[in-house]
This record gives C-alpha cells, structure tokens and sequence, in this order.
C-alpha cells in the first residue's frame, strides 16, 4: 500500500475524529453532512477510506445499501440516501457544444446563472480537422461543467448536476436528410473516431485513460473531470421517415457495415477512457439496442472492453414494450434492458425493477452489476473523497464564459468555415477576401444574417455573453461603409412580398452579402419553433433551400448585376447546384451553425483577417440523390452509395472540398515500409505558394492535408464480391498552421497494417491481395497541387 497515501489518509482520520468531537459539542446534525465529510458520523467507514481501491470501496457502499434505496439509484435521475449522506445527483446533462444552462436559473452560491459558451455544432468542428482545437473544446466545456457543479448549481428540482456529458454525439452521418446530422462529426468512420477520441479525452480530463480498472485508489492524477457519455449505440440515424419514428425503427444492417462503418467511433470511445455510453432508440436487426445483449456485453465490453455504465436514451426501456412491443409487459422490458447490459435508465422505464424482482425476472446480483457500474463513476468523480484531494475541485465558477473560452469559440468557428467557390473578377483577383478600402456601399441580406438563435444550432443553452450575428460584425467592421440590410424573405414559408426591399438594397451595393439556410431552432427548450427545418425529431424531406430562399437569390440575380457572395448557415448539404453555376454568384462558403462567435468568425473570413481552410466532412449532394434511396435504407454500398466512400452518382461538392485564400502545392511524396513493425511512413512536402487571389495577394494560411487510399483495381473476382471495396477511404489527416507564403512544411504520416486492409461481408478485417492501395493527398476541387499517388501492395 503507498504509504504517502496511508499518511494522507490517517492524518484526515484523525482530523475526523477531533472535528466530529468538535461538532457534536457544536451541536451540529451529523447526518446532514455528505457521505465522506470529516466531520460526519461516516467517514471512518471503508467507502471512505481513500487508501482503499475504487472497487473495494464500490463493494462496501453497495453492501450497505437496501433494495429500495438500489432502486432508487437505476434512474438517470438518483435519489439521495440521507442516513449514508449520499447527495441526490442527475447524470442527465446536456453538453454537445456547450453547456446546456438557461439564465435566471440556479448558478448555486453566486446567484442566478448567466449561461454558459455556446461553440459551433460539432459538424463544424469536423470541418476544421483540427483535433488538438477539438481536444481544447473538450477541456473549456467540461471546466465550465465542473465549474457549475463546484458552484453548488442544481438541475431539476434541488438536484445537483454537471458532472456528466451526453455527448459527443457520434453516429454517422449516412443520410443528408438526417435532423441531427449538425450534432455529428460527418460522415466518415476515420474522421468520426478521431474527432471523438479528443472530445473524450478533453471533455473527461488527462486520467480519463487511466481508469481501465478500479483496481488502486483514486489519487489526484486519475480523477475524472465530468463523465462523457457516447451516444447513440448504435446504427442510429434517423428521426421520421417513410411513416417509422426512431422510437420503433428497426434499422437492418450487414454485419459489414456495422463493422466498417458504424462501430469503429464506438471503439475510438472506449479506447480514449470513455465511462459511458448511451444506447440508442433504434432497434438492429429486429433486437431493440438497450435490450441488445450481443452489442452491449459480446461487443462493447468483451471485445471493446468498455469497463464504463450505460446509460439508455430516454424512455428506451419503456418503449421496448409501448412502442417496439418485443416486451409484453413493463417488468419484461426492464428486466430485457438491465440483463442485456444498460445499467441506468432515463425516464421511468426501471421503475418496474420491483415487479421484476419479484417475479424472479432479474435478480439483486443484476442489479448490483449495474450498480457496481454507475457508483464506480461516482467515485472516480471523486463525489465521497475531499475537495482538496479533487484537483478539478478548484475550478472557479469564473471560467464559464470566460473571455478566453469566447475567443476560443470564435477561433472554432472560424476555423469550421469552408471556402466552397470562389471566382476571379477583373485582373485576376478573387472577390474573396472583401477589400474594406474599396466598398463604399455593402448590402446584407438573408434571414440568417441576424437571427441569433439560428446560428446556435440545437442543444444549446443561453449563451454567456452577447450572440453576434454576421450584421452586428458587419455593422461594427465597416464603420466606413454603409451597409444596408433587408432579409428578404423568412427562414421558410412562401410569399415574395419582401424581396423589393432585398433587391433595392443589393442593386445600390458594390457587393451583395446574402445569408441563407437551414435552421435547427429548439431541440432542448421544448419550444416549438416554426421555422425549424431540422434537429432531433425533425428529419428534412428535401436537400433544397427552405422556403423562397432560392427565389429571393434568383431575384437579385435577374434584378441586379452586384455580384453577390452566398453564406450558408447549414446542419447538413444543401443543393445549391443554381448558385454554384451561376457567375453572378460570385463566392459560396459554408457555415455549419457557428455558435455566439458566429458572426465575427463569418466578417474575420470575408474580411481576409484569417484565411478559410476549412474541409467538407460530408458529401453534398444533388437534390436528386435522395429520389433513389431512401433514408430508412441502411445500407452503405448499394447504388447510388453512401458518404464518399460508396456513392456512385455525380455529387455537388464532394468530402474533403475546401478552397483557401492561398495556393498550396504538395511535392516529394515518399514511402518507406519496415519490414519489422509492418509500419507504412508517408512523407510529403506542403508549400504555399501564395497567388490564388492575384499577384499582389499572399497570405498566412493552415492547410488540411488528407491522405485517402482506393483500390487499384474493380472489384471484379469472387473475392471481391465478399470485400466489396470503397471507392477510397480516409486513412488519416492533419491540420498545418500558419504557413507563410513561400515555406514549406514536412508532413509525415505513419499507418498500421490494419490501414490497409477492408472488412469482408462476415465482418472480418482481411488483406486485399493480390490487389494494392493506391494512396493519393487531397481532393480534386481541394485547391491542391497533388503529387501522384504512390501503391501499397499487401
């Protein structure tokens, strides 16, 4: 045993001892105080007892509890356990892109909360490929949600909280019509699990990787931050369709596309120290998820070895019986979920556990199982250790809505920005970026160009701060320039009877500024907004442009000749093929909801304060794509094909599109294989050359830098017919900032054997001799110079 630690833990002892003395004269209530205090009547027990390992001490709780008092502990939402001090504690918290906090609620000692950052949907965030930002995201978010929780804020009624994450949403985005596909990371296995594995390790603190077994005491370096929660497993992606809901869809998947393409982030999860996950609505394969004991013992833990609590969606549990009617009765669903492996249930779905107890459909050693599970969260959280001990303990409330998380959300947003077209005008040069010098009159039109809400996406609080909206920055940009704004038209709807205002507008302006889009209004507030286009419930019918948005930009382009830049405030593709064709349309960048620095980010990029580098982590597609699939079609390779990997039909702008402010050219692509460690480097060289906006114009800018692999050959033989290859695939990326005009960076990327190989109709990972890779850098629209590619054969 670490005797520091026996020290450590008698010297605490015996400050208990003197303070329980001290406070009994005092006549203090010792069963008021929490479970572990030094000055309550428990904290000699050996749940307490720090020298002791997490599991023993898990054991020793457990052992003192009553069935009712288990019981009350199954739910998302666990009662106290006055006469162990134990706190009530919600686990159902909210942070995908910050933490979900309303002003004018409990903030705890300092009053009234004042919201919290509110960054861009993390769609965007895998527009930047940038996992060190995405890491940084992680470590802001859970500050501030440990930060609350410090602060004694509550959740529900007098119900503490913020000690979990229910994110990151990691499902993949196989479907452009899906409501929630901005919550995501896009739609790429590779992208998806690397994007995950720093959210996790960021959001859960740098122990998070260290609790693969409860086997030591929890020390200082092994705490977690707050719990991130991985949803939703699994094979969940859509909301209403075709007359299914999520709430009874049965989604039939091969056993290689679940293998391929929607388990491989779930593994990225586990490995990054995840301690927990959420299992989704959605049934697979004719077995509800929450009740899938195959997926949630024979995958998640045998194979991935998640040694974390799941946690189910809400209501799951009871739908197995209401709506999926697999379950005949209440006690049959209950006893169906916590057998196959969910430990803990939101909604009221477990409080049919009595009933099956009592019929002998689970047994208290289940329920301990599941117990044992979430209460092990709880300590690792360090909830009956002293503050003192806690390192995340001393995080000040000061830092939710910090000016340093503001610019860090600005610098996300501006970062998940994507360069789509870009034209040149007179002389050579690019409209793009704005010269200020030269606009004596700017329109702004667009219903997006100053609707705050609009820009926060979905699963958000109140922001902590001011929400600027791309007209705000404008206005205070371009104090020089008068600027003229007229949205036009609403969101959705029909009717024209405000484009006049528009086009006047435009017609008088050097450029037009026009911001149209999606809108993803309400996912967490219950309000329901009517000019919501998509979010959870809500899956779109089309890939068009809602509402009379393209008319109004048809209108200024047959009633003016300003040429006109196009911002797309988005949660998925939007077929704006019209725009993209037309040359009066003179620029298009995509804007994924950008959150409250939305605005300055979007003026920061037109302005060419920073250069766009941004990357579509999704494929845009026309809007005929989805007459010939249907959205509760799972299937990833039959024609047309899903995501770049599959699809076999003319695309809008396909993954990994992006242009840049400056021209970068790769060269001396290289390769070298160790016949040891079977390792594969690849190394390149990346230079900006500078000149893609004139002659005169160079500039700072990152550089995404993909690095892609497809076959050699068509899929042609028998053995083909089992692999069943991709077009290509992702096999690993890397952001390069800040390149100066005229330098060149080196680039080396390392691969494993399992990078070249693919997963056949069994779902086994199986070489593809006699065939080779052929690896090349980029995309072709990417604004890249490429070098050949160069093969790997097996």
């Amino acid at each position: 045993m670490n005797r520091a630690v026996d020290m450590v833990f008698g010297l605490w002892f015996a400050v208990a001892v003197l303070a329980r003395v001290g406070a009994a004269q005092q006549g203090t209530s010792m069963a008021s105080l929490s479970a572990c205090h030094p000055l309550g009547n428990r904290s000699t027990l050996p749940f307490c007892n720090l020298t002791l390992s997490v599991e023993n001490r898990v054991n020793d709780l457990l052992e003192r509890l009553t069935q009712s008092e288990k019981l009350g502990l199954m739910s998302a939402d666990q009662s106290g356990i006055e006469r162990l001090g134990i706190a009530p504690l919600t686990w159902s918290n909210e942070c995908l892109h910050g933490v979900v906090v309303h002003q004018g609620g409990s903030q705890g000692n300092t009053g009234p909360q004042r919201g919290a950052t509110v960054f861009p949907q993390p769609l965007g965030w895998a527009a930047t490929f940038d996992t060190d930002l995405v890491h940084s995201i992680g470590v802001a978010i859970s500050d501030e949600s440990r930060a609350l929780s410090n602060n004694g804020a509550v959740q529900g009624v007098d119900r503490p909280g913020f000690l979990s994450c229910w994110a990151p949403n990691m499902n993949i985005f196989r479907d452009p019509r899906w409501g929630r596909g901005s919550e995501t990371y896009g739609e790429d296995p590779t992208l998806t699990a690397s994007m995950v594995h720093s959210i996790v390790t960021g959001t859960q603190g740098p122990g998070a990787g260290s609790h693969s077994t409860t086997s030591k005491p929890t020390s200082p370096d092994t705490y977690v931050k707050i719990v991130s929660v991985c949803k939703h497993f699994v094979a969940y992606s859509l909301e209403e369709a075709d007359g299914l809901s999520r709430f009874w869809f049965d989604a039939n998947v091969s056993q290689q596309d679940l293998v391929d393409t929607y388990l491989p982030a779930f593994k990225a999860c586990v490995e990054a120290g995840a301690r927990g996950i959420m299992c989704s609505y959605n049934e697979l394969n004719g077995t509800p998820m929450c009740a899938n004991h195959d997926l949630l013992q024979g995958v998640l833990r045998d194979e991935f070895n998640f040694s974390g609590h799941v946690v189910s969606d809400c209501s799951a549990v009871s739908n197995i019986q209401k709506t999926q009617r697999v379950a005949t009765t209440p006690e049959n669903a209950a006893a169906d979920a916590l057998k196959s492996g969910t430990d803990m249930n939101c909604g009221n779905g477990y409080d049919a556990l009595n009933v099956s107890l009592a019929k002998g459909l689970v047994t208290v050693a289940d329920i301990d199982t599941a117990l044992t599970r979430t209460l092990t969260g709880r300590f690792e959280l360090g909830e009956f250790d002293p503050d003192s001990r806690n390192p995340f303990s001393a995080i000040p409330i000061g830092v939710v809505g910090s000016a340093e998380h503001v610019s860090l959300a600005r610098r996300a947003a501006v970062e998940s920005l994507v360069l789509l077209k870009n034209l040149a005008g007179a002389g050579g040069r690019r409209v793009l970026p704005l010269d200020p010098a030269s606009l004596a009159r700017v329109a702004v039109v667009g219903p997006h160009a100053n609707d705050t809400l609009v820009q926060l996406g979905n699963y958000h609080g109140d922001a902590a701060g001011r929400v600027i909206t791309p007209l705000e920055a404008l206005t205070s940009e371009l104090q020089a320039t008068h600027v003229d704004y007229a949205a036009g038209c609403a969101i959705v709807g029909d009717g024209a009877w405000a484009f006049g205002d528009a086009v006047a507008a435009a017609d008088a302006a050097d450029v037009a500024l026009v911001f149209l889009g999606s809108s993803s209004k309400g996912s967490v507030d219950g309000t329901n907004h009517l000019d919501t286009v998509e979010k959870e419930s809500l899956d779109r019918t089309s890939l068009s442009l809602p509402g009379v948005q393209e008319d109004l930009l048809k209108a200024l382009v047959a009633q003016t000749t300003t040429p006109i830049v196009l911002v797309i405030f988005h949660g998925g593709p939007i077929d704006v093929e019209w725009a993209q064709s037309n040359p009066q349309v003179v620029a298009i960048l995509s804007c994924a909801y950008p959150g409250q620095e939305g605005g300055n980010a979007v003026v920061d990029v037109l302005l060419g304060k920073t250069s766009p580098a941004g990357r579509l982590p999704i494929t845009w597609y026309f809007q005929s794509y989805t007459t010939h699939i249907r959205a509760t079609d799972m299937r990833m390779r039959p024609w047309p094909g899903r995501t770049h990997r599959f699809v076999q039909v003319p695309v809008l702008y396909p993954f990994g599109h992006g242009l840049s402010y400056a021209t970068f050219e790769y060269a001396a692509v290289s390769l070298e294989r160790s016949a040891i460690t079977d390792l594969v480097s690849i190394e390149l060289s990346v230079t900006n050359v500078g000149h893609r906006n004139g002659p005169n114009l160079a500039v700072v800018s990152d550089e995404v830098v993909l690095l892609f692999a497809s076959p050699t050959s068509p899929t042609v033989d028998a053995a083909d017919t089992e692999l069943q290859l991709p077009n290509r695939k992702l096999l690993t990326f890397t952001r390069v900032r800040n390149v100066n005009p005229g330098e060149t960076r080196r680039v080396v990327f390392t691969l494993a054997e399992r990078d070249f190989q693919a997963v056949d109709t069994s779902g086994s990972w199986r070489s593809i001799a006699p065939r080779c890779w052929e690896i090349s850098v980029g995309v072709p629209t990417g604004g890249a110079h490429s070098p050949a590619a160069v093969k790997v054969c097996p």
